[in-house]
């Protein structure tokens, strides 16, 4: 595994498109807070069931042991979480988070509001000091018709920057690959994790239903994290008009990371033309 650390200033420039036949797999928005035990409670339960009774109507409540290997110490914590009827979409909530998290994204316009929704319905339930990290994760799951017996066999579909090592050494074949970046730059931290496996998918089938099933195989997965931490006195107001701003400066260069690791071969392929 590599890791390389970079910086990038301004906006990154890339050419927008939205594929017919896209690889996104999951996407994912979280919100985390200073602990506010009230916001698992019955109350809230019933408030927030209100709120999203049109767009998420099924509640579910769930119990967790934040460390699994001591289940036999402390409470469980209690997680509330509302699902559209097709069990592809959702909003989490437990004493220090707000998890919005989809398998059947189509765009941003569509996915912001739902976690501005989501904001002002747990604001409205309770009192949240304030964020503390608000992240934005996509994960592409990368699957082609030719077929790939190894990892150099994504040369033509991934671009040769994230492959740039796919060949050490004269006479060995690499079995494995994976790249680690990590970003820092005006707008927060970016972590892009680039992986070629073999299976069925890295994105389960719980809680949220995949869009489409997928046969074991090989895959490519590109893995975005993009976030800022504001612990302490720096700590964002937590409302939907001071998030919205900085969710789409997370938003913005999402986009380019994935472009820039795919080729045209690829954009062809998720445009169906292939």
């Amino acid at each position: 595994m590599f890791w390389y650390v970079f910086c990038y200033r301004g906006h990154m420039s890339y050419a927008r498109e939205v594929f017919a036949n896209a690889p996104l797999a999951f996407v994912a928005c979280e919100i985390r807070f200073p602990l506010a035990p009230k916001i698992t409670g019955d109350g809230s339960l019933q408030s927030l069931t209100e709120v999203f009774v049109d767009t998420l109507p099924i509640p579910e409540v769930a119990t967790f042991r934040s460390i699994p290997e001591m289940d036999a110490l402390g409470d469980p914590e209690r997680q509330l979480r509302f699902l559209n009827k097709e069990r592809t979409t959702s909003v989490a909530v437990t004493r220090n988070s707000l998890v919005v998290e989809t398998t059947d994204y189509v765009e941003w316009e569509y996915f912001k509001p739902l976690v501005l929704e989501a904001v002002r319905a747990v604001q409205e339930s309770v009192r949240i000091v304030g964020a503390e990290r608000v992240g934005l994760r996509y994960i592409d799951e990368i699957r082609v018709p030719d077929k790939i017996t190894d990892v150099s066999g994504w040369t033509g579909w991934i671009n040769n920057n994230v492959l740039s090592h796919l060949d050490p050494m004269p006479g060995y074949t690499p079995e494995s690959f994976q790249t680690v970046i990590e970003l820092s730059g005006p707008g927060g931290q970016i972590v892009v994790r680039y992986t070629a496996l073999d299976g069925a998918g890295v994105v389960s089938g719980e809680p949220l239903k995949r869009r489409s099933q997928t046969t074991e195989g090989p895959f490519f997965v590109i893995d975005t994290d993009s976030y800022r931490d504001v612990p302490g006195t720096e700590m964002l107001s937590f409302s939907p008009e001071v998030l919205a701003p900085v969710l789409d400066e997370l938003h913005e260069p999402v986009g380019a990371m994935f472009q820039n690791a795919i080729t045209d071969k690829s954009r062809a392929l998720f445009r169906g033309e292939l």
